[in-house]
């Protein structure tokens, strides 16, 4: 397929709000970063199965390009102000649309680590918005956004790889330069939650087409790609035989760039029926004990949706999930940056242990303090400071926050004995953090803290 280029504008400003619609809350100069918001305008390709050809399961989808459609849409960049502060690394996230807006933003591995980042609203429902329901980009500000329009899902692979060639391409085409003359030598392609599900079609569908990035990094993934032909995610997540989704599937691994996925206890049972080998281009992590929004996340997202004026669909319950894993996320993004530039293969951890019940439900097998067995053990866990539970079925928005229940310190010290073996198990899961460069050295001594704190 003939690479195609949009047609840039920008940096634009001005607008009823003044700002990009779900950008950072933090203060980005103090940090050292700018941002800057550019629109898109061109025409995308959709796909479709090779004829003789049937999507399935395995990810192993043959997909050709079909018929064109207009379209306009955005994308806001955050960069290092200093050219020397750039490692090189672009990072071009999908925005999501869960919530029926179009969030996304970088978080603070983005900014310590010296990265370019970028936002781009690649769906339909960014621009929209659900109507009746909640703004899209045009509704939001109208002076800012109202000429933007989107054909359809099924446009938004074409829609997001343009968006990133702009990115690599810089002012070659005549326009405005969205990198501020910063050249990125490496582009990872990110998503969160239903992005990386759209991320694993791209792989599936997009990227022998384009060969646009050198490594896909997928964060709390549910195990499903959506169909090449459009679906609404209640289509997607339709009941199958086996505890399986109407959208369940692998995602194709062809050995030609670094996949990493990087989820948790919360999205285990979705991702447990495609689960694939771990390979020289493909790694699988999940997080004992985490959950899809940990308190980081959730506050950042709550933060961002409370400025620019829309309502989170539920507030998170008192019993949330309190294990903080942002770390982990960073220390992802690390890893596929040396797979990439090193070929340095990340580690291989523990999968969560999974059994079927005699009802043919999923189970998790349990340790002695009730906790899911297998997976990435991180300090919480390692010396468990309660039960902390991926999901909570019986609260709305806990099924995507989770649960702990911390112990008091009678069930501590039955656990644990007393103070100084439970600091020798937290510190020992620490170290073993640390020496797998999953947690940074000031974020060591935070986290060596926060033990200490548990116990008092």
């Amino acid at each position: 397929m003939t690479a195609v280029s949009p047609v840039i504008s920008g940096p634009i400003t001005g607008g009823a709000h003044g700002w990009p619609f779900a950008a950072p809350v933090k203060d980005l100069a103090a940090h050292g970063y700018v941002i800057e918001e550019f629109l898109l305008e061109g025409t995308a390709r959709r796909y479709r199965a090779r004829a003789g050809t049937e999507p399935g399961s395995d990810g192993r989808w043959e997909a050709e390009p079909a018929e064109t459609a207009p379209y306009k849409t955005r994308m806001f960049v955050v960069r290092p102000q200093d050219p020397a502060r750039f490692n090189g690394i672009l990072v071009v996230n999908w925005q999501n649309v869960t919530a029926n807006v179009d969030l996304g933003a970088p978080e603070d591995g983005i900014l310590r680590g010296g990265y370019a980042w970028a936002g781009v609203t690649a769906q339909k429902l960014g621009v929209d918005g659900l109507p009746g329901l909640t703004k899209g980009l045009s509704a939001w500000d109208p002076e800012r956004y109202g000429s933007l329009h989107h054909p359809g899902d099924a446009w938004s692979y074409d829609i997001y790889a343009q968006a990133a060639r702009a990115l690599k391409d810089g002012a070659s085409a005549g326009g405005p330069d969205p990198m501020g003359g910063l050249r990125p030598r490496t582009v990872i392609a990110t998503g969160l939650s239903q992005s990386a599900m759209r991320l694993g079609s791209y792989i599936n569908i997009a990227h022998p087409h384009d060969r646009l990035f050198d490594g896909f990094y997928l964060v709390v993934h549910w195990g499903m790609c959506p169909p090449i032909e459009e679906a609404s995610l209640v289509e997607q997540f339709a009941p199958r035989p086996g505890n399986s989704y109407a959208a369940t599937s692998r995602i194709h691994d062809r050995g030609d760039a670094p996949i990493l996925v990087l989820a948790t206890e919360c999205e285990a049972f979705h991702n447990f029926p495609a689960r694939q080998p771990d390979t020289g281009s493909f790694r699988f992590w999940e997080v004992a004990g985490g959950t899809h929004l940990d308190p980081p996340l959730s506050e950042a997202v709550t933060a961002i949706m409370a400025r620019d004026g829309m309502a989170m669909p539920f507030a998170p319950p008192a019993t949330r999930n309190l294990v903080d894993w942002s770390y982990i996320r960073a220390g992802g993004l690390r890893w596929l940056t040396r797979w990439i530039r090193e070929g340095t293969l990340p580690p291989r951890f523990r999968l969560l242990e999974i059994e079927t019940g005699a009802d043919g439900r999923f189970f998790f097998r349990k340790d002695a303090a009730g906790n899911a067995r297998g997976g990435m053990r991180l300090p919480e866990l390692a010396a468990a400071t309660g039960v902390h539970k991926g999901t909570n079925a019986l609260n709305p928005y806990g099924a995507l926050s989770g649960e702990s229940r911390l112990f008091d310190r009678a069930e501590l010290e039955r656990l644990h004995g007393d103070r100084d073996s439970f600091l020798a198990k937290w510190d020992r899961a620490v170290d073993d953090l640390a020496a797998a460069d999953l947690v940074e050295p000031d974020q060591a001594a935070a986290l060596r803290q926060r033990g200490r704190a548990a116990w008092g």
